[in-house]
């Protein structure tokens, strides 16, 4: 074991030792040499060159072993596995020596911290290609679109235009006002100003525009007309502007008229309605359609601007 660790040991640092030797001894030649020449002087066995003293060992101790050395190096080998404790030369010194001779890099930080699958910074040292940020996009603000209601054109209703009758039929109830007399209600049972006409025809008969108009209003009150107020009630109501002043009041009754028409321009003969059973103040009548026509908001009658055959 112990002569293992000293094949070991001659391994590792015998080139050092050699080196060292042989410095020493080329030294020492060179101050002994020129004495030599001018006289040779003999020395015994044991005496080193230059009066130093060598000790040679025959035989070597298994337990412990010493190497006598100029006292420029003195290397010792102690046992229980411990090599060493070397003095080193005053002159020269023996540089340590690695066990092993392969440097190991170790990884830095950023080389750890990279991963497969992602993406690898850039050095800041190195040059970036400058790529240009997009242009931020226009914004296109639409500015909201007011619709104000369009008002139909009122068609101008002249002297010499004539009206149609609602419906194909005849006048069952007279046109009569403060200046007429007054005509009798059988269902009221009394004396009443018609304010307008009455026009007969079957339930379910298609009532047109009797001329050109704007359909003004739809309602059912006709408390809200100074004109209806006395007639009574006449059910749905429908107002037409025919311009000019000129306007026709239709009573539906208990029929329907065509709400959807509001706001509307419609032409002479165009449907606005249908015929109902009668109410009101001409309830013991047969079924007919009730008509006013005023002009700048007094009642006229319609058979002044209707041709009746």
């Amino acid at each position: 074991m112990k002569n293992e660790k000293i094949q070991e040991f001659f391994k590792k640092y015998g080139f050092y030792l050699s080196v060292a030797v042989v410095s020493i001894g080329a030294i020492i030649a060179v101050f002994t040499i020129p004495q030599a020449e001018q006289e040779e002087i003999p020395y015994d066995v044991g005496q080193a060159v230059g009066g130093q003293n060598v000790t040679i060992v025959d035989d070597i101790p298994s337990d412990d072993i010493q190497i006598y050395v100029p006292d420029d190096i003195t290397q010792t080998f102690v046992d229980d596995d411990e090599i060493i404790k070397d003095a080193v030369s005053s002159t020269s010194e023996i540089p340590a020596i690695e066990e092993d001779s392969t440097e190991i890099v170790e990884p830095t930080e950023q080389a750890l911290s990279t991963t497969v699958g992602e993406d690898i910074q850039p050095s800041e040292n190195l040059p970036v290609e400058q790529v240009a940020e997009p242009a931020e996009e226009e914004q296109i603000v639409e500015e909201p679109v007011t619709t104000e209601p369009i008002t139909p054109e009122v068609p101008q209703f002249s002297e010499g235009d004539m009206f149609q009758l609602p419906v194909v039929g005849e006048v069952v109830v007279p046109y009569t006002d403060d200046n007429t007399s007054a005509w009798i209600s059988q269902g009221l049972n009394q004396t009443m100003r018609t304010q307008g006409i009455c026009v007969g025809a079957e339930v379910g008969t298609e009532v047109v525009a009797v001329a050109d108009g704007v359909v003004v209003e739809v309602t059912s009150d006709f408390l809200s007309f100074d004109t209806t107020v006395n007639v009574g009630n006449i059910g749905s109501m429908m107002v037409i502007d025919h311009g000019n002043g000129i306007q026709s009041i239709y009573g539906f009754q208990n029929g329907q008229a065509d709400e959807s028409l509001i706001g509307q321009t419609v032409q002479i003969g165009d449907v606005i309605g249908k015929v109902g059973t009668p109410t009101g103040p001409f309830i013991a009548e047969e079924s007919n359609i009730y008509l006013q026509v005023t002009r700048d908001g007094e009642v006229v009658n319609p058979e002044t601007f209707v041709t009746i055959d």
